[in-house]
């Protein structure tokens, strides 16, 4: 049996770009480790000052390798938005805000990850997307009623409920696409990041409305940029991937 070999092409990426590539990643870098140091101390001022160009670097970043890929950095760009929005995530209304934010980036990535992998189902699409609806289902009721009881308010618990289940579809989108074909090995990482972004989101959820705990921001902030970071590397992987058979 003759075994596939992944390649991974770079010739598209001019000098020029890859110039620019590595600048913003430095700045991205750079920008998460002054902003994770400032929560770590708990300097809340200067914290929020550094939270945002943490993802912008790495929107400029993703716009600088590949340019065409828009839908990856349009969901960047929407974590942007949703990121300015959480500073000020104990009033309701910029929670809500910075969630339809977070909302619409993630339906972005997985329109991107649905154009990966739509045209390796054939016959079998019927029961990958049977498989995404079954988990939907599963993942809205079970986000709803965990969200009710821990929130104790209804209209909330329903908002919460939908954000999550959309989430949930990312990490469902991205093993589909692990599991057609050797050609989306790479989005194993985007699940990775897609399951890290719940971890963040979960410890927002907790220390708002369960308990909070010291240096909050910190440990949301780690597992918040590694998770876009993995998402959007995973992604841009499988782009410029081919695979051929030795």
């Amino acid at each position: 049996m003759q075994l596939p070999k992944i390649h991974i092409d770079f010739g598209h990426i001019s000098n020029v770009q890859w110039v620019f590539v590595w600048i913003f990643l430095g700045l991205f870098l750079v920008t998460s480790i002054i902003n994770l140091v400032f929560a770590y101390l708990e300097k809340e001022k200067e914290r929020k000052i550094t939270k945002c160009p943490c993802t912008l670097s790495l929107a400029f970043a993703v716009i600088a390798f590949a340019p065409s890929e828009w839908l990856i950095y349009c969901g960047l760009f929407a974590g942007l938005v949703g990121d300015f929005f959480l500073i000020w995530k104990k009033k309701k209304r910029y929670l809500a805000l910075g969630s339809l934010a977070f909302f619409i980036g993630h339906v972005f990535y997985i329109i991107r990850l649905a154009q990966f992998s739509l045209p390796g189902m054939g016959d079998y699409s019927w029961a990958y997307f049977s498989a995404w609806v079954v988990a939907a289902i599963i993942f809205l009721c079970a986000f709803y009623a965990l969200g009710k009881k821990i929130i104790g308010h209804g209209k909330l618990a329903t908002a919460l409920m939908f954000y999550l289940a959309i989430l949930g579809s990312l990490i469902i989108w991205s093993i589909i696409g692990c599991c057609i074909d050797y050609h989306f090995a790479f989005l194993f990482i985007t699940a990775l990041g897609a399951i890290t972004f719940l971890v963040s989101d979960s410890l927002i959820g907790y220390t708002m409305f369960t308990k909070d705990i010291k240096r909050r921001d910190f440990f949301i902030m780690a597992t918040y940029l590694v998770a876009q970071l993995l998402v959007v590397s995973g992604m841009l992987l499988t782009a410029i991937t081919t695979v051929t058979v030795a």
